[in-house]
């Protein structure tokens, strides 16, 4: 009998993000692949909110105490906190999965086919007229300088939107990513705000860019891994610009609408 690769299927979430995790969680009860595992890590300021969110799906759910720290900080750390459940439960693929992106019923499967390191479902960011793919094409091997880091890296690529099949980018989005254990075992998710920790010149951000977006660059400059997206995955993200920001002032301030 064949056996399946093990797929984690996890991302960060917290409690200004409950808005739609009853529609996520029926999202992923009906993937059709047939050997995951789903967890998910709680920045919420108290852990009164993991233990909702196991208690009500039944999934393993991480929390731990962060307070004092910032925004991307406490993103960055429940990266890792997937990566370390994936490495210590020897799965052999991380589906990084947000809480706010609803890929198809196939795409395990279909990400998983296409038997690379790194490959992405797409989804759409921004608000109104400005709404644009979250992924921005490799252009002559060098990332653009940016001042202010993942709101300005990612560019609108809508002439690829009519071409189906695999194609190389230099930034995507963590929203819906098919990593393997040979790079996710090597690299973990670093933290944008630590001082010191940044080659700005390589990294061509400024102190404020996400975890996306050094993830991204990891794999470029350190694992020298394609990152791939799939344009035939079109996932739905429930989120627009205006969410996102005050999603992410919410997690600052540790507090909830």
């Amino acid at each position: 009998m064949k056996k399946y690769p093990k797929v984690l299927v996890a991302a960060p979430t917290h409690e200004s993000k409950n808005y739609c995790i009853y529609e996520w969680m029926e999202n992923v009860a009906k993937f059709s692949y047939g050997n995951f595992e789903v967890y998910i890590s709680d920045n919420s300021p108290t852990p009164e909110n993991a233990k909702w969110i196991n208690e009500t799906f039944g999934i393993k759910v991480g929390w731990k105490n962060t307070e004092g720290k910032g925004v991307y900080e406490k993103i960055t750390d429940g990266h890792n906190d997937c990566r370390k459940y994936a490495m210590d439960g020897n799965f052999d693929y991380l589906f990084h999965l947000e809480t706010d992106v609803f890929p198809p019923s196939d795409a395990i499967e279909r990400l998983i086919f296409h038997r690379k390191k790194v490959v992405n479902g797409w989804y759409m960011i921004g608000g109104g007229g400005g709404r644009h793919p979250v992924y921005r094409l490799n252009q002559n091997n060098t990332l653009l300088q940016r001042k202010f880091g993942w709101s300005y890296v990612l560019q609108n690529n809508i002439h690829h939107l009519g071409h189906s099949g695999l194609i190389k980018v230099m930034q995507s989005g963590l929203g819906c990513q098919m990593i393997h254990k040979s790079v996710f075992n090597k690299q973990e998710f670093r933290n944008p705000i630590i001082k010191g920790s940044i080659q700005k010149e390589r990294d061509g951000l400024e102190m404020g860019g996400s975890a996306d977006s050094y993830w991204c660059n990891d794999l470029y400059y350190e694992l020298k891994v394609d990152n791939l997206v799939d344009l035939s995955l079109f996932c739905i993200h429930k989120n627009d610009s205006y969410s996102w920001g005050r999603n992410a002032e919410l997690i600052m301030n540790d507090k909830s609408e």
